[in-house]
């Protein structure tokens, strides 16, 4: 299962450089006034449809990924980036569905398939069980928020990169500034009480294995 697992996560990385491409192609193809020819229209949602196919495959490999190790399929650094770039895409799927943002798709797809393409060549490891300090309930609650939270933020700094670029060098091919900046700020947020909820958990977890909290967490979450 580790080699088909392996085999959909190379295949979601080139269907996400395809649809990166196509959403390149959208963007090239809408007018500077800010109107979307039928060509344009037609490769972003080609890219929609390629970016639901990949998130699909990728998490086809995570599972199988868990399944063969017979754990949760974060117990590593290449496990943790692989589900951090699902969650990223599950995001973005979700702002272009809620938000109607699908002509930034080239911005935060590129971003993404660079994420997974270090993960998958330079983090890679073979499935194996967890180490003895890992082994905790708590890996399923502490790290998935952890994962969650990287991945909302990851999306967050994007979309406000963008922001920055609308309001202070304004392209009407891009989404008004105030709406992009009002899609980074609710992304922000949740991140940040994600993120929040994933450190205090893991201060509990520290204390369950070590017998003392981490200090420097807790601080930071309050």
């Amino acid at each position: 299962m580790s080699l088909l697992s392996d085999w959909l996560f190379t295949s979601a990385f080139g269907i996400y450089m395809a649809a990166a491409l196509l959403g390149a192609a959208e963007w090239s193809l809408t007018r500077y006034s800010g109107g979307a020819p039928r060509a344009a229209i037609r490769c972003g949602r080609m890219g929609v449809a390629l970016t639901v196919l990949g998130a699909g495959l990728h998490l086809g490999s995570l599972v199988l990924r868990g399944v063969a190790a017979q754990r949760v399929p974060w117990g590593n650094l290449y496990e943790y980036m692989s589900s951090v770039g699902l969650i990223a895409v599950a995001a973005w799927l979700y702002l272009v569905w809620r938000h109607n943002v699908r002509r930034l798709s080239v911005f935060v797809l590129l971003p993404l398939a660079l994420l997974l393409f270090i993960g998958g060549n330079q983090l890679y490891a073979e499935v194996a069980p967890l180490q003895p300090a890992l082994r905790s309930y708590w890996i399923a609650i502490h790290v998935a928020a952890a994962i969650m939270a990287s991945g909302v933020f990851l999306l967050s700094g994007i979309v406000s990169a963008l922001h920055l670029w609308a309001e202070h060098r304004p392209v009407k091919r891009l989404p008004p500034a105030e709406h992009l900046d009002r899609v980074a700020y609710r992304t922000g947020t949740f991140g940040f009480v994600t993120l929040t909820f994933a450190i205090i958990t893991g201060a509990v977890w520290a204390e369950a294995a070590w017998g003392r909290y981490r200090k420097v967490g807790l601080c930071s979450a309050l």
